[in-house]
Parts: structure tokens; sequence; C-alpha cells
């Protein structure tokens, strides 16, 4: 190759990992899947680009190794489960799980292209990518909570300067999300300085600066990051006087930007989230968060074998009556552990997480290298990230994750070295040759489909969000019209379909039956007074208190808007509900109809 292709080779690395690792970080995260899939969908582009650039490289090649085997079974083996669990109660949710099969389909795929990235000639071009975007991302990130926190007018930066309390976000929009975010930057940082990429004092300013970020988040989980990102610069150069300075320093410079927030905020400054949470704390510990955890931990043992399903928990979690004892809905479990044995089943958790500790356990060597630095540490920080806030969920958290753990599946050995040891079995050249072709070429064709896939995803999206934003010219009607059309989130589609719907003598029936359908997926179509109404006229007037049950106590009695809407139906048994919302008594669990909808199966 020449050294122009390799050039331009080296170049076209640099702007995929930009679009994985950095660019989604720019246009913007969020909470709910729908109003952030332009960042996964950037993210899933980039994973097909990946893949397609791996199949036109005639020096890429996968090593047959049983690290890659495990860590490409553990997602495997959640989407064979989740095949399992449509097959056996979902299939009246067939393109919510084409979404979620489709969504491990790329997880398997991207262990598969950090794999083939490390095993290639161009593998430290590939780390120095992914290092350089996270770190100008999150610099640029790490600005906008600065301009936020100040209260700066940062239109320039495509941001508005709005905080929350003097908690910051920056793009992101949830601050915990951010803080994981800028520790990603961070770490990039470190191993851009240990590989001579970065000089040492533009290396120590911004630090300092997505460290300012970090903490202006007031986010405890990135604060605890930080001591974890520390704690593995003291164990990888604990023989080096000089890593040992720069391993404090990030603890360093928290502790003295805190203390200067808050001397700050006490002079009259601007407000600092940070002593706020440091109160809550003291006073309440985690708060909602271990109050969800011990409530999943009761729901995972109900199913403890075969799982809930991977789409049920937000409606189990308000049905089951784990709502009335945290005091809000959860639509996840704020745990990754809790949430794939809740999804999954006990048996195939932990047999999923033991398959990645042992690539992990495997892969310990090369922790003392720089990649497998970069790789350990930014898997360390997303998993911390995932005990309390469920990262993984996301596109934009989960395929570099998967991609970074790809990167540790072939050993300490060089590619130079590789290349020696194989140079004497040059009998079996051609046997290798064929198979490395037919591996380029099947993923060019995942790289392909994958593209075609999102296009096709990106189309409906934009569909249907108009469905949901205020202030259109087009009637509601209309746009749900134009969201027939949907075929990826038709679920999104019906669900404002059914608020609009009156519900009578002749209807409540299929109207029901479509709720119960879309209500193994949204949780919301349960608070809905038509939902109601039609559960109680079609004799489920047990479940239907206990739905009104659950509302009055999770909004401490604050029910007016129903019985207003329940006076205004022309159904008899509104009456009898009204009169129950007079004096909501407790009364027994009632999720006949969701067990049978979503699982095919009475309550137990």
């Amino acid at each position: 190759m020449t050294k122009r292709a390799q050039g331009q080779g080296v170049r076209l690395i640099y702007l995929v990992g930009f679009i994985v690792f950095g660019l989604p970080a720019l246009v913007g995260y969020g909470t709910i899947p729908l109003t952030n899939f332009t960042a996964e969908a950037l993210c899933v582009t980039g994973l097909a680009l990946m893949l397609i650039l791996a199949g036109i490289d005639p020096q890429s090649r996968v090593e047959r190794r049983r690290e890659l085997l495990a860590a490409t079974g553990a997602f495997g083996l959640l989407f064979l489960v989740t095949l399992l669990q449509w097959t056996a109660f979902g299939q009246k949710q067939i393109d919510a799980y084409l979404v979620v099969l489709g969504y491990l389909l790329c997880a398997v795929m991207a262990v598969g292209a950090g794999h083939a990235a490390c095993a290639g000639d161009h593998a430290m071009s590939w780390f120095r990518a992914s290092a350089k975007s996270l770190a100008i991302a999150a610099t640029l990130a790490a600005f906008a909570s600065a301009a936020q926190y100040f209260e700066l007018d940062a239109r320039w930066l495509l941001i508005s300067p709005v905080s929350d309390a003097g908690r910051t976000f920056g793009f992101i929009r949830q601050p915990n999300h951010q803080g994981t975010f800028l520790n990603l930057g961070l770490v990039a940082l470190i191993f851009l300085q240990r590989t001579g990429s970065i000089r040492t004092w533009l290396w120590s300013l911004l630090s300092l600066i997505l460290i300012f970020g970090i903490t202006t988040t007031g986010s405890r989980t990135a604060l605890l990051q930080v001591f974890f990102i520390s704690l593995c610069m003291l164990a990888s150069s604990w023989r080096d006087r000089r890593g040992l300075l720069k391993a404090v320093l990030p603890i360093a410079l928290v502790a003295g930007i805190w203390l200067a927030l808050f001397l700050l905020s006490r002079s009259g400054g601007t407000e600092f989230f940070g002593v706020q949470k440091l109160a809550q704390t003291s006073s309440e510990g985690l708060g909602m968060r271990s109050a969800a955890w011990r409530q999943t931990a009761i729901m995972v043992m109900e199913h403890p074998w075969a799982g809930n399903g991977i789409l049920r928990y937000s409606a189990a979690f308000f049905l089951g009556g784990a709502g009335i004892e945290v005091g809000v809905g959860m639509s996840h479990s704020h745990n990754l552990l809790l949430q794939v044995a809740f999804d999954f089943g006990l048996p195939v958790a932990i047999l999923f997480f033991g398959l990645i500790a042992w690539v992990l356990w495997r892969a310990r060597g090369t922790f003392v290298t720089n990649h497998g630095f970069f790789a350990f540490v930014c898997l360390g920080c997303l998993f911390i990230h995932s005990l309390v806030e469920f990262p993984l969920w996301y596109a934009y958290f989960l395929l570099p994750a998967c991609w970074l753990l790809g990167s540790l599946t072939c050993g300490r050995r060089s590619a130079a070295a590789r290349q020696d040891a194989e140079a004497p079995h040059a009998g079996n050249h051609g046997e290798i040759a064929r198979a490395s072709k037919a591996l380029r070429a099947a993923a060019v064709l995942a790289g392909i489909a994958v593209l075609g896939v999102t296009l096709s995803m990106n189309r409906d999206y934009y569909l249907l969000t108009p469905v949901y934003a205020p202030g259109l010219v087009s009637t509601q009607a209309e746009r749900l019209k134009d969201a027939e059309r949907v075929f990826w989130f038709r679920r999104y589609a019906d669900f404002p379909g059914l608020q609009l719907e009156t519900v009578n003598e002749t209807n409540y029936e299929l109207h029901l039956k479509r709720a119960a359908s879309i209500g193994c997926v949204m949780t919301e179509i349960w608070f809905q007074n038509s939902t109601i109404l039609a559960l109680a006229q079609s004799g489920r007037i047990d479940e239907a208190k206990w739905i009104l049950y659950i509302i009055w106590r999770m909004s401490n009695g604050q029910v007016d808007s129903f019985k207003k809407a329940l006076m205004g139906s022309k159904l008899p048994v509104a009456a009898q509900l009204v009169d129950y919302l007079q004096n909501p008594v407790p009364v027994p669990k009632a999720t006949t109809t969701f067990q049978q909808a979503c699982y095919g199966r009475a309550a137990s």
C-alpha cells in the first residue's frame, strides 16, 4: 500500500471514529429514546462505516480467539433469548422486538469491529482516532457546561445558557450522562498524553476544563468515576514517581474546584448544585434509586428463570405496585445487573456477566499497555455509570463499549509479532486468505445492511416526531395519518391515536385489546382515562380500581383531572369509579389483563 493510500485510510479512520465516539455528544442526548434518536443513528451509522472500512481493507483480519467467541457469544446469548421470548409472548410487538434484536446484533458487530481494529495494521490509528474524538467532543461539552454554569450567552456553541439550579448538562440534557461522557474524554486525554500525541501543558489545561465540567454536573457518579480513573493511573504507574504525581492530579483538581465553587456559592455567587447533592446524600443516601433496586429485586424473583421480557419493565413496575413504594414510575431499574436479571432471568444474567468477566480477566495483562489502559478505564467508567443509570440502553454508550471490549480480545502481541508468528505457517496462507476475504465480504454486507436499516428507522423517526411536537400548523389527526406509514416505531404512533379515541359501549373491547398490546411497551397507556373505563366496562372493575389506587397513591391524592374525565363520560361504570375516588381504600393487586396480553399467563 502506498503512503498516500495509507494516509487516506488513516483519515477515514479518524472520520469514522469521530462519528462513533465524538459527534453523538454534540447533537444532544436525552433520557427518552424518541428524543435522542439522532445521536443513536449517528453512532449506528458510524458502526456501519467501521464494518465497511474493515471489509475493504486488505490488511484487516479476524483471529479466531476464545476471547472473541466469548465476547460475541455474550451478546449473542441475549439476542437468542430475546428471540425466544418474542416467540413465547411477544408476537404482538413484532416491530418493537425487531428494534431490540437489531440493537443486540449491532452490539455483536461492534465487538467484532473492535477486534478487527486491534488485529489489523491500523490498530494504533483506531485507538488514537477514538481518543481524539472523545477528547475534542468532551472539551466542547465541558465549555458548554461552563457557559451554563456562569449563565453566559453561548448560542455560538449551539446551546442554551440554561442550567438546573446550578447543575450543568452540556448538550446531553442529563447531568449524569454528561459527567460520564466528560470522564471518557478525560481518559482519552490521558491516553493521548501517554502516547505522546498531546503536549503535557495542553493535557493539564484540557484536564482542568473537563474536571470543571464534571464537578458542575453535581453528579456523584461522575465524581466516583474521577476517583476510579486516578486509582487506575496509580495502579498502572506505581513505580514511576512522575506517573504517581499525574495520578493524583484529577482528585486534587476535583477537590480544589469543588471547594472554590462552594466558597463562591456561599459568597453570593452562582448556585452550586454540589452543596445540595452533598446534603441529599447525607440525609437520603441514594434515595429513590435504592428503593427502585429493592422493588426490582422483588420483581426479578417473581420470574427468576425465564425473565420478564426486555420491553416489560416500566409497565410491570407501575402495574405491579412498585411505583407506590418508590413514589414515581421508572422506565428501567437504573442498574444494569438488575435490569439484565429482570429482562432475561438469573441464569442468563449470570452467564452473560460471567462471559464478559472472563474476557476482561483474560485481557488483564493488556492493562499495562496504552491501548489496554484506555479500553479498561473507559469500560470501568461505563460500568460505574451502569450501576446507577443503566446507560447501555443507549447505542452511543453500548456500541463504543462493545468496540472497546472487542479491542481487548487480541491479547498483548503487536500486529508485527502476530505476523512473525504466522510466518512459519505459510502453507496455510491460501486458506487464511480465503477466510479473511469471506469475513471482509461479510463485514461489507453487514455494514450496508446496518446503514439501510438505520436510514429506514430515521425516516420513521422523522415521520413520527411531528405527532408529539407542539405548535405545528397541521392537526394531530393529520399528523397521525402521516404516522400510519411508520413501521419501526409503530407503538409510539398508536399511543396518541388511542388517547384521542372516545370509549363507548360499542368499541370498549377493541379499545382495551389495543391498549393492552401497546401497554406492554408504553406504561403511559395505563394512566389514560379511556383504558381505565374500557377495563371497567369489560367487567374488570377490580383492575380499574387497582390502577386508580396506584395513581392516587403516587400523586398524593391529586386525582381531580381523573374525576372530571370520568364524570364527563357517558358510560354507566364511570359513576362507580368516581365514587371510588371519593374514598380510595386499598384494593388487592389486579394485573390479569396485562399479564395475559404481554406474557400469555394469568397474574401470579
